[in-house]
């Protein structure tokens, strides 16, 4: 048994907080699930009109701790402006940490802009081991499309373009972490070549 789980037998607390930003479709939802996890945390995080909501109940340390890592962990394209923390009453006895629907509410966030593709995607695409290979539409949480498919918020699939492509059953019943970055040096990465053009008379 952890140290915070210990601790929140007997000093069980809980909190609402509000993260505002840019966290909204950059991975700030695996991000807080993850975070939770570690910290022994149990709730749920999930997007609205004004950014990210979360619901943290477990020792008072670990909530502090946590608070503290939504900042100083957050995905490379996140943009907090703002976390806000207030007392709330305890959820039930639901042991675990969840990610849930997003609510509704008035639209007071921003959309992250399209990013180029990081490094582990382009290295995903270049490795004839990877289900990915020479795959061109490769992006993660880390890179790729936002602001140009975004149709209304709170960002979710449902609310992009990308509705129309079908999910494997299993990433719907998963929630997927972001991956982490990529350990291999830019300098080995392989370069992208330009197509041939035929030539014309």
């Amino acid at each position: 048994m952890s140290a915070y789980a210990e601790s929140s037998v007997t000093a069980d607390t809980a909190a609402f907080i509000r993260v505002r930003g840019i966290v909204q479709g950059v991975g700030f939802r695996p991000h807080a699930w993850r975070l939770a996890h570690r910290h022994g945390l149990r709730g749920w995080v999930a997007n609205d009109g004004e950014g990210v909501s979360i619901h943290a109940c477990g020792a008072e340390a670990a909530i502090e701790d946590f608070v503290r890592a939504l900042a100083n962990e957050a995905p490379p394209l996140a943009r907090i402006d703002a976390i806000d923390r207030v007392a709330t009453d305890p959820i039930g006895t639901d042991s675990e940490f969840r990610i849930v629907a997003s609510g509704a509410g008035a639209s007071r966030t921003g959309v992250a802009a399209d990013t180029a593709s990081c490094a582990a995607c382009v290295a995903e695409v270049f490795d004839p081991i990877s289900r990915r290979y020479r795959y061109p539409f490769t992006n993660c949480t880390h890179c790729g499309p936002r602001l140009s498919i975004i149709e209304a918020i709170p960002y979710d699939r449902s609310a992009t373009t990308m509705r129309a492509f079908a999910l494997p059953a299993v990433q719907r019943r998963i929630p997927r972490p972001a991956r982490p970055a990529l350990s291999r040096p830019a300098d080995r990465l392989p370069r992208l070549r330009a197509p041939r053009l035929a030539r014309t008379r």
